[in-house]
């Protein structure tokens, strides 16, 4: 049971860095190139931090 609660927090976690990556990518014009990419880092960082705590979480 755990193990699928896991997966399906997971999986809402990349779906929501997906739109959030994706959504990102709009302010090109307001950012530029190096704003986007240096976003987009941020996004990844904050996102292995999210699964790294889910997985911490579900361990108890």
């Amino acid at each position: 049971m755990r193990q699928m609660e896991k997966k399906t927090a997971l999986k809402r976690l990349t779906l929501l860095n997906s739109a959030i990556a994706a959504a990102w990518w709009l302010t090109y014009p307001l950012l530029g190139l190096k704003g986007v990419v240096i976003g987009e880092i941020v996004i990844f960082v904050v996102t292995v931090i999210a699964a790294v705590s889910i997985e911490r979480k579900m361990e108890r």
